[in-house]
């Protein structure tokens, strides 16, 4: 299966090399970004200021090749990469979400 899709903008961020860019949202506290729509697509935004949140799909389009294995940090043994919203079920598999963007309100 292929899934095709278009982009309506670009994503800028002040972070352009890996050096002193932050893996944790909490090491980019406070740093700024802006997202740049394309002028066909903004008619469909103009409404936007009246929401509270915009969820934005992006694609790393410098990532280079995807990583199926890694090693954990204090880890001897690659293990799979966990990747968007793939969890591991069964035994030894976390009950709690750790990530505060899913917790109920």
């Amino acid at each position: 299966m292929k899934i095709r899709y278009n982009s309506i903008g670009v994503i800028h961020s002040p972070f352009r090399r890996l050096e002193g860019m932050p893996i944790q949202p909490a090491g980019a506290a406070g740093v700024k970004g802006r997202v740049v729509v394309r002028p066909a697509y903004r008619a469909g935004l103009k409404d936007l200021a009246g929401f509270s949140h915009v969820i934005l799909l992006y694609h790393f389009h410098r990532s280079g090749k995807p990583v199926l294995t890694v090693r954990p940090f204090l880890d001897a043994r690659p293990r799979a990469a966990r990747i968007g919203w793939l969890k591991k079920k069964g035994k030894g598999a976390r009950t709690k979400r750790s990530d505060a963007r899913f917790s109920s309100r």
